[in-house]
C-alpha cells in the first residue's frame, strides 16, 4: 500500500511529541560534547565481551522485500503505511509582519514549527519495528522539546536522536549497523559510546548508567544527514 507523507506531523501519532520525560542518565548528558567527553578506551577483550553477551530474540525472517535497495527508493515505495515518513512542516506560526518575524531569535522562530524525528531516523525505527514487532517500546524516546542536545528540535525543527528500548531486541546488532550508516554521529548504550570522530571505538563513559535502559543514535546535524533515504540494514540474516 502506498504511504502519504505527511506535511505536519500529528502530534496524535507521535505519542513522544508531548513527552518531555527522559529516563535514568540522559539528564547528565544531554549538553554534553562527545568530542570533549573524558572516559576510558574499552579492550579488545571487553569489545568482544559485549558481543559475546548480546541476547534478545532474532526477530522475522527477512523476506526479501527489506533490502537496501527498496530502502534508497521514495517513502511511498519503501514503508507501509503506519510507518509514514514525515518530511519538514510548513511554519505554523500565526500571520505576523516580515519585520517582527526576522526580529526573532532563532529560538523563537525554531518554536513556532512543529517537530518532527528527521526522516532518516523514521526509516531506522520502522527497520526496526519490522524485525521486532512485538519489542518493548516504553523506553523508546525521540522528540524532548524540553531537553537538550539532539532531542531539542533544531533550527529546522527537526529532530536528530532517537533512543530505541533495550528489551525485545538485539542492541548490538542495531549499534553495529548504525555504525556503517553514513548519517550516524553518535551511539550510546549502557554507559558505552560509539562516536564518529573516534572511529566508533567504544569508549566507557564516566556516567556508567547513561542509556542503560535504550539505545541512542543521534545523526549528523546537517540536511543531507536528516533527509538521506539509504537503508540501516537491520534484518535477521536468511538461513
Amino acid at each position: 500500500m502506498m504511504t502519504t507523507i505527511n506535511q505536519t506531523p500529528d502530534p496524535d501519532r507521535l505519542e513522544d511529541l508531548q513527552d518531555d520525560s527522559l529516563q535514568t542518565g540522559i539528564a547528565d548528558i544531554q549538553n554534553f560534547d562527545p568530542e570533549q567527553v573524558e572516559g576510558e578506551e574499552l579492550t579488545p577483550e571487553e569489545e568482544a565481551a559485549l558481543e559475546q553477551a548480546e541476547s534478545g530474540p532474532e526477530g522475522e525472517e527477512d523476506d526479501g522485500t527489506s533490502g537496501d535497495a527498496d530502502m534508497d527508493q521514495t517513502p511511498e515505495e519503501s514503508f507501509p503505511e503506519e510507518t509514514d515518513i514525515e518530511q519538514a512542516p510548513e511554519d505554523s506560526a500565526p500571520g505576523g509582519s516580515g519585520i517582527e518575524q526576522q526580529q526573532e531569535g532563532d529560538s523563537d522562530k525554531q518554536l513556532k514549527k512543529r517537530p518532527y524525528l528527521a526522516p532518516c531516523l523514521q526509516r531506522l525505527r520502522a527497520e526496526i519495528n519490522r524485525r521486532w514487532p512485538n519489542r518493548d517500546k516504553r523506553s523508546d524516546r525521540s522528540i524532548a522539546a524540553a531537553a537538550g542536545g539532539d532531542h531539542r528540535p533544531n533550527s529546522r525543527a527537526c529532530v536528530n536522536a532517537l533512543d530505541i528500548d533495550k528489551d525485545g531486541v538485539r542492541v548490538m546488532d542495531i549499534v553495529n549497523a548504525a555504525k556503517l550508516h553514513p548519517s550516524t554521529n553518535t551511539i550510546i548504550h549502557n554507559g558505552t559510546m560509539w562516536a564518529r570522530f573516534r572511529g566508533f571505538r567504544p569508549l566507557r563513559l564516566p556516567f556508567r548508567d547513561a542509556y542503560r535502559e535504550s539505545v541512542h543514535i543521534s545523526i549528523l546535524s546537517t540536511p543531507q544527514a536528516e533527509q538521506s533515504k539509504r537503508g540501516w540494514g537491520i534484518r535477521r540474516p536468511k538461513k
